[in-house]
């Protein structure tokens, strides 16, 4: 009987996972996109299990190919890490079982949640948690978090955050610091958890004694903190950039503020940046006067709080469940992000947020019964549109294709997607498409000062510029050729016939070294325009070096084998085949 009878008191939990599955349902379906090619089937690391030690004390992006600023190079999540390490063991390259513990872990992180709610308030009815359960569930800014593989970072750190709640509740100050450490290892937006749990102690007036069991675990995540500088040091990136400092931040907490009350369009880039012709960074007005009014009601808040404590207080210890946790994330230092806020750095904060809905509900309830069914059907409104919005998102992930494709949907201008867009497109031979997306994307990334991805497309326009030159534009071809042998030779890249309208003086050494670590950006093609162009004996020349400096460029060994039989060198040619046979275990194309 006791079973039965507690059983409706579980309605809201259940509800909430309910909605989970739904507006899940079909993102197991879903391949690896965007970063998760980087990070989980190019890292060598996760191909085997005697590469556990490596994948636990290096970077969270050493494994990956791809070439990386300085401050991901300092990222440190070896939680991660190790899960994407025994999923890979597990599920090798099928995405299902990744998205599937993306998937579970979400909806322990719902149940978890709701239980933190029920502790905050103790008198909260089902209805209330149901609101606030349903929240953390289902709310279109989690699609990023859980749809996406790579979204997983915050889920980890979350699912670690809120088992340390648990035990923090249960005076379990030790397991409390181990779990919040392995948050901190998950994502190292964690180390302002001791903060919160100050906040909360002295705002919700808790009756226990807290320094001693707040400084073991604080101590706990200090010393995980220092082990992981230690590891891989904390990147000196980022640039206070002083005079712009306090409408970027507040410009970023704007975009967070409307994601939460209106996450619409449903992109993973709802705050990229631009600039103006002087090279300024252009904040948007109504995204400083969110973060303005944002930040007035927690200084009411705290007003009220001061001069009628006990009333006001968890309010505002609710709120800064939602403002603590974003403060890494708010741009104090400018990293050179693509965008100023993503809805994936909403999961932790949120939580805040549904503290605030059921608290605001149990009000209302307590002091008008009445409105109970108008609570009910809101609940219901809300719960149906997030479900449906969280589901079509959802799709969006499927592949890289519907990811870029919708984004480009969303912003023709947003290179990020301009540039994966033409990747498959040249991937695919269709030459037109990928040139007149590589035009499009310089456009954008001149006008939005993005240099270095100005430099990318701009190579990648003469790139498919040669491709749609050969073999009946022979002019076209030779000026393509100059255009490569100058930026070699002064390191300006600069054309101007036909789309190739560019003219850009390389005087960064990082850029042009982070160029010449890929021979597919320059020297590969400028070979291959020499190649095509007749200069046999100059494409020899460049593609013996570039097969000496780069072993593993396939495409290198091809075309000097190609450039061997053209020249009649048959000897050569034949030993050079039998080479790269033996270097790549097949035959390669000529």
């Amino acid at each position: 009987m006791e079973r039965v009878r507690s059983l409706p008191k579980q309605w809201p939990t259940v509800a909430c996972v309910a909605l989970v599955v739904v507006a899940y349902a079909r993102a197991p379906f879903g391949g690896f996109v965007w970063d998760d090619v980087h990070l989980i089937l190019r890292d060598a690391r996760l191909q085997s299990w005697s590469s556990f030690v490596e994948v636990v004390s290096s970077s969270f992006w050493s494994g990956s190919p791809l070439t990386i600023n300085e401050f991901y190079a300092a990222v440190y999540r070896p939680v991660v890490s190790a899960a994407y390490l025994v999923e890979m063991q597990l599920f090798g390259a099928n995405a299902v079982g990744f998205h599937i513990v993306n998937i579970v872990l979400h909806i322990v992180c719902t149940v978890l949640c709701i239980r933190w709610i029920t502790r905050r308030i103790p008198s909260a009815p089902p209805l209330a948690l149901f609101f606030g359960g349903m929240l953390f569930a289902v709310h279109p800014s989690r699609v990023e978090t859980i749809a996406w593989v790579s979204g997983c970072v915050d889920v980890w750190m979350v699912f670690w955050l809120l088992l340390g709640l648990e035990a923090w509740h249960g005076r379990r100050s030790v397991l409390a610091g181990v779990l919040f450490a392995l948050a901190l290892f998950s994502k190292e937006v964690a180390v302002v958890v001791p903060l919160l749990l100050l906040t909360d102690h002295f705002l919700l007036r808790r009756s226990t004694r807290i320094w001693q069991p707040w400084s073991i675990s604080t101590g706990i995540i200090t010393a995980a903190l220092a082990l992981r500088i230690w590891l891989v040091p904390i990147a000196a990136t980022g640039r206070p950039g002083w005079a712009e400092m306090p409408v970027r931040v507040l410009s970023t907490l704007g975009y967070f503020v409307q994601r939460v009350a209106l996450p619409w369009p449903q992109t993973v880039h709802p705050a990229a940046r631009s600039y103006d012709a002087a090279s300024n960074e252009i904040f948007a007005p109504w995204a400083i006067g969110l973060g303005v009014a944002a930040l007035s009601c927690v200084a009411v808040l705290a007003f009220l709080a001061w001069r009628h404590r006990e009333k006001y207080r968890p309010w505002l210890a609710d709120a800064l469940w939602f403002f603590i946790p974003l403060l890494p994330t708010l741009n104090i230092l400018d990293i050179d992000a693509v965008a100023r806020a993503s809805d994936r750095f909403l999961y932790w904060p949120l939580m805040g947020v549904c503290a605030l809905i059921a608290r605001a509900i149990t009000l209302a309830l307590l002091y008008d019964v009445s409105t109970r069914r108008a609570v009910m059907g809101l609940a219901a409104g809300v719960s149906v549109l997030f479900v449906l919005a969280s589901a079509i998102h959802v799709s969006h992930f499927r592949t890289d294709y519907t990811l870029w494709a919708h984004e480009y949907e969303v912003d023709q201008s947003n290179t990020e997607a301009l540039w994966a867009l033409a990747g498959m497109a040249k991937y695919e031979g269709l030459s037109d498409s990928a040139h007149q997306l590589c035009t499009e994307g310089f456009q954008a990334a001149d006008h939005k000062r993005y240099q270095w991805t100005a430099i990318r497309f701009a190579l990648c326009q003469l790139e498919t510029s040669l491709d749609l030159a050969i073999p009946d534009d022979p002019e076209t071809v030779v000026y393509v050729r100059g255009v490569y042998d100058q930026f070699m030779e002064k390191s300006l890249l600069s054309a101007d016939r036909g789309t190739l309208r560019f003219d850009m003086h390389i005087t960064s050494e990082t850029i042009r070294d982070r160029l010449m670590a890929d021979p597919n950006n320059v020297a590969l093609p400028r070979a291959r325009a020499h190649l095509v162009s007749g200069d046999t004996d100059e494409a020899i020349v460049q593609l013996e070096q570039i097969t000496r400096s780069y072993p593993v460029a396939k495409a290198g060994w091809g075309m000097l084998i190609a450039a061997y039989q053209r020249k009649g060198d048959v000897d050569r040619a034949t030993a050079t085949a039998s080479h790269a046979k033996r270097l790549f275990g097949e035959e390669l194309d000529r």
